[in-house]
Formats: structure tokens, sequence, C-alpha cells
């Protein structure tokens, strides 16, 4: 009898390992049936979270405005060199040939308008200071009419007049020529001066540059346009050229140009973990000028877009901007 009941428990043990508890099976279904409807999504959320990290994080780290002036009323130097074409006898050729310098000035390829004044102002001074030479010693000659020599006079005449074929001895007559010629350079000085204080320096354009962190694992682009709000306006930004020349009245020169092929056309790439510095610029009315002046003590927002067109910004003071 008892070989029959160890007989019995081998078999019912035998099947309960065949056959586990249908309890226990019904959990391990359970759990399948769990992770068979959830694996999808855990897959999907694994991809969009490392799609996300991966993506990349874009910050404007600084702001730095720069002013863009363009020089008014220039076209008054190139009217002038034209007229005194027409009375280069009065004043020689030596005189003539400083108006030569100083339209070769105006002309120039100088796009910094703060320094084409400051070049300008300079060659006026010197111009300036030419006629004062011309004045003493039209007045010292002036001095020495009474007792010159006639070769003397002759020679006067041939110097002032500049022309061999228009000659005197005639002291009344030099005399008449001294004081004409007197009176003009008088003129020519207070006009060149006059010229002088008209250039005028006038707000072109405003350049930012912007120094663009990303903080992300791969590299990212910025769209070549963006936005500057205040006072409740906003305007365009377009990707634009670093000034080529440093402010000349700066110890240190402030800006430079930055090796890459410039394209305001083209999307800025910035590298992952890395910073670099783009200009944008806005171009400037008088109408934009008195509205920043009237908020200047609120801020402006400038705002960028990356390659899928989320929003970089950042606030900066506006009297910034005026100083």
């Amino acid at each position: 009898m008892n070989k029959n009941i160890a007989k019995s428990t081998k078999i019912k043990n035998g099947i309960k390992f065949i056959l586990p508890d249908w309890k226990e099976a019904k959990n391990n279904l359970w759990i399948s049936v769990v992770i068979f409807i959830f694996s999808p999504f855990s897959i999907l959320l694994g991809f969009y979270l490392n799609d996300y990290l991966a993506r990349p994080i874009f910050s404007i780290e600084y702001v730095f405005p720069n002013r863009v002036f363009a020089l008014s009323n220039l076209e008054n130097v190139e009217n002038h060199y034209k007229e005194s074409q027409n009375y280069i006898e009065y004043f020689g050729q030596a005189h003539f040939n400083r108006l030569i310098d100083l339209r070769s000035i105006t002309n120039s390829n100088e796009d910094n308008a703060e320094r084409l004044l400051y070049k300008i102002h300079d060659e006026v001074r010197n111009f300036s200071k030419y006629l004062d030479r011309r004045k003493t010693e039209l007045q010292s000659n002036a001095d020495k009419l009474e007792s010159a020599s006639p070769s003397k006079l002759v020679e006067w005449s041939l110097y002032y007049l500049n022309n061999a074929d228009i000659m005197s001895d005639n002291k009344k007559e030099l005399r008449s020529i001294f004081s004409d010629l007197h009176n003009k350079i008088v003129s020519e000085q207070q006009y060149i001066q006059d010229i002088n204080k008209s250039l005028t320096l006038k707000l072109k354009s405003l350049q930012f540059k912007l120094s663009i962190l990303n903080k992300g694992s791969t590299d990212g682009l910025i769209r070549n346009m963006g936005y500057i709000s205040f006072a409740g306006q906003i305007d365009t930004l377009y990707r634009s050229e670093a000034p080529r020349q440093e402010n000349i009245f700066n110890a240190v020169p402030t800006f430079s140009v930055n090796n890459e092929t410039y394209s305001n056309s083209a999307v800025g790439k910035v590298e992952k973990k890395s910073m670099l510095e783009f200009w944008y610029r806005i171009d400037i009315n008088d109408s934009l000028v008195k509205t920043l002046e009237q908020y200047s003590n609120q801020n402006y927002r400038i705002t960028l877009e990356d390659q899928d067109r989320k929003k970089i910004d950042k606030e900066e003071p506006i009297n910034k901007i005026l100083k």
C-alpha cells in the first residue's frame, strides 16, 4: 500500500511540474500581456527621449549693439571741387591739389562714417592752415609792393595769376590783384569751414553681435532672420556682415571680421558644446530713433529661431543702444 501511495505522489508531482498552478500561470500571462502592450510605447519613448537629448540647446549669452552711421551732405565737397576749377588761376595749382586731396578722401572706399568724418576734419584743418600761410605771404608781399623792382612785380604777377600771358608791372593793378586774392582766400576759408560743419553723422542702422551658445550634444543651425521688439512694436533683424574696421576713438579695437564666408541668406551653424558670434542688423529711420529715445528706460528683446523654429531670445536695456 505504501508503494501505491508513493507512486501516486510521484505522478501528481510530475503533473504539477508539467502543468504549473493555474493562479501562477494567470499572473505570468498578465505580465506577458502588459509587456506586449507597452513594449512599442517604451521603444517610442526611448526613441523620442534620445532624439530630444540629442538636439542642440541654444541660448543667447551676450548682446553687443553697434551703431552704424552715414555721413550726410558729402556732395558739398564734390560740388565745391567742380566750382573751384573755374577760378584755379586765383589760387594756383597747390590750392587745387589740396581740394583734390579732400575730394579723394570723400570718394574713398572708407565705409566707416566716423573714420571718414575724422579724416575730412583733419584735411580741412590742414587746408585752413595752408590758406593762412597764403594770406600771410600775400600780406608780406603787399607790404613790399611800393619798394619792389619791376622784375619782382612781373614775378609776383606771374606767380599769383599762374598765367604767363597775364603779367603786369603796374603797382596799382597788382595791389588790386592782391586785394582781390586776399578776399577770395578769406571767402574760401569760410566756405571750407561751412562745408566741414555741414557734414553730420546720421544713424543709419543698428548692428548686434550675438554670442550664441550651443549646450547640446549635436550641431545646430540658426536662421538668418530674427526679430527685435520694444515699445509694442516688432521689427525684422537680418543677418549682417561684421564691421570691417574698429572704432578709431577706442584705445582697443572693438570689432573684427569673422573668418567665415559671410552670406546674409545662409543659416549659421553652431557646433555642439561651443559658442559662435553672429551679426544681425536693422535699418533705422528718424521715427524709430525717436521711439528708442522715448522708451530708453525700458528693455528690448532679440529673438532668433533654430532649424526647428524654436525661439531663442534675450532682453537688454534700450539705453545701451543709445550710448
